[in-house]
């Protein structure tokens, strides 16, 4: 299943600001630095679904990151396999057939919007 290039829970003893740090540099290898001086907070969206017959209610604080020119995610665990840049068709091609997992879509449909 494809994902975005950082993607976590929150734990409950956790921010956005501090789970965004750690899954930064535990699934990309961008180090704190690097995420504290390029990345914004954007927007939260908010959902809803089922999982498991259940209601499901997810919230995303969403980030936008500018890399440095040379700067490319790096794959640091097993989490991720590898990082692929992709054009625009590829995207809606992937979203159209369900490739990437369904919080991903959302962001990526508010990104192009």
């Amino acid at each position: 299943m494809l994902d975005l290039t950082a993607v976590s829970s929150i734990q409950a003893d956790q921010t956005p600001s501090k789970c965004i740090l750690k899954e930064a540099l535990k699934e990309a290898s961008f180090s704190n630095n690097l995420v504290k001086n390029h990345t914004q907070p954007t927007r939260v969206i908010t959902y809803s679904g089922r999982y498991k017959e259940r209601p499901y209610l997810p919230i995303i604080y969403c980030y936008e990151m500018k890399l440095p020119k040379g700067k490319k995610p790096k794959s640091s665990g097993p989490e991720v396999e590898k990082f692929t840049p992709m054009n625009i068709n590829n995207v809606i091609y992937i979203i159209r057939y369900k490739k990437f997992r369904s919080g991903s879509n959302l962001l990526l449909i508010y990104f192009f919007i």
